[in-house]
C-alpha cells in the first residue's frame, strides 16, 4: 500500500507540472494541494524528495498567482529540502523562485543574495542552465530595485550562458525580462520613440517577437510559457504607442488581455493590459479612459500579495504612478 500511494502521488505531482507548463495553473494548483493533503500521511511523510517536488510546484504557482508571502515561504521550504537530499538542481530552482518572491516583497538584499547563490550552485550541477537560471533571476531583483544598468548586464550574461547549452530557446525568459528592464528604464525617464536610448528596446523586442512566432519561447525556469507571452504582448502594445501607432496597440493589449485570464485573478500580471491601455489612451487624449485604466492598473498590481497595499507596490508601475 506504501509503494502504491507512493507511485500515485508521484504521478500525481507529474502531471500537475506538465499542467504547469502547459499554461492550465488552475488544474496544476488543484492536483499540487491534493498531494500537499496526502503529504500529511503517515506512510507519504517519509518520502523527503515527493515533498521537496511538490513545496518548489507550490511555491511556482503561488508565484504566478501572486501570493508571493506564502510563495516565499513554500520556496525556501523547499531550497531546505533540496538540500537534504543532495539534490543541487532542486535548490537551484527554488532558490529562483524565492529570490522573485524576495523581489516582489521589496527585501531586494535577499532576493539578490538568492539569486547569486543559484548561479553558483553551477559549480556543483556543472550545467550552464544553473548559472543562467541565476543570472536571470538576478537581473529580475536589479530591474525591482530599480538597477537597470545592473539588470542588463545579468541578463544578457545570462543568455551568453544558454547560448552554451543545447537548449538555446531557453534564452526567450532572459530576452523579455531585458527588453521588459528597458521599457521600464524608458518608461521612468519618459523617453520618446526617437530617442537613441530607444533604439536597443526596438531591437531586442522585434528578436524576442520573431522568436516566439518561430515557436522557440522557452524559459530557463519551470514556469508557465504564458508568463513570457504575456510580457511580450504588453512589450509589443508599448512599442505601438511609442511609435504613434494607438490601433496596433489596441490589439496587442487584447491579445495580453485574454492570454491573462488563464491566470488566477490575484496575479499581477492582470494589470499589464491596463497599462497598455493607460498609455494608448494618453497618446489619444482620451482622459476618461486614461484615468479608468490607471484606477484598474493600481488594483490589478496590489491584488496579490505584494509588497505593500493601498499604492502601486510593483516597482515597475511606480513611473505610471507618478504621471
Amino acid at each position: 500500500m506504501v509503494d502504491t500511494a507512493a507511485t500515485a502521488a508521484s504521478r500525481q505531482i507529474r502531471l500537475a507540472q506538465y499542467a504547469h507548463r502547459g499554461g492550465d495553473t488552475a488544474l496544476a494548483r488543484r492536483l499540487a494541494r491534493q498531494v500537499l493533503r496526502d503529504l500529511q500521511r503517515p506512510d507519504l511523510a517519509r518520502d523527503a524528495h515527493l515533498r521537496a517536488q511538490t513545496l518548489l510546484l507550490a511555491a511556482q504557482l503561488d508565484t504566478t498567482d501572486s501570493r508571493m508571502s506564502r510563495a516565499q515561504v513554500f520556496s525556501q521550504q523547499a531550497s531546505r529540502a533540496f538540500e537534504a537530499l543532495g539534490d543541487a538542481d532542486g535548490v537551484a530552482e527554488a532558490l529562483g523562485v524565492h529570490s522573485y518572491t524576495s523581489s516582489a516583497l521589496g527585501d531586494h538584499g535577499l532576493a539578490r543574495q538568492s539569486a547569486q547563490g543559484c548561479a553558483d550552485l553551477h559549480s556543483v550541477t556543472r550545467w550552464p542552465r544553473t548559472r543562467a537560471l541565476g543570472l536571470n533571476y538576478l537581473g529580475v531583483a536589479s530591474f525591482w530595485q530599480g538597477d537597470h544598468l545592473g539588470a542588463t548586464h545579468a541578463l544578457d550574461a545570462a543568455r551568453d550562458a544558454i547560448a552554451h547549452t543545447r537548449r538555446t530557446t531557453q534564452g526567450f525568459q532572459p530576452l523579455v525580462n531585458q527588453v521588459f528592464n528597458q521599457y521600464v528604464a524608458l518608461s521612468a525617464q519618459r523617453r520618446s520613440a526617437n530617442d537613441p536610448s530607444a533604439s536597443s528596446f526596438f531591437r531586442h523586442l522585434e528578436v524576442a517577437r520573431r522568436l516566439a512566432l518561430a515557436g522557440d519561447a522557452g524559459s530557463v525556469g519551470r514556469v508557465s510559457p504564458d508568463i513570457g507571452l504575456i510580457i511580450l504582448l504588453f512589450l509589443c502594445a508599448q512599442a505601438a504607442t511609442l511609435r504613434g501607432r494607438t490601433h496596433d496597440a489596441d490589439i496587442y493589449s487584447e491579445a495580453c488581455r485574454r492570454r491573462t485570464e488563464r491566470l488566477a485573478t490575484t496575479s499581477w500580471l492582470r494589470a499589464l493590459p491596463h497599462w497598455c491601455l493607460h498609455d494608448a489612451a494618453r497618446a489619444r487624449g482620451d482622459r476618461r479612459t486614461c484615468r479608468r485604466a490607471s484606477g484598474a492598473l493600481k488594483s490589478k498590481a496590489n491584488s496579490g500579495s505584494l509588497r505593500t497595499k493601498g499604492e502601486v507596490s510593483v516597482g515597475w508601475a511606480k513611473p505610471l504612478a507618478e504621471r
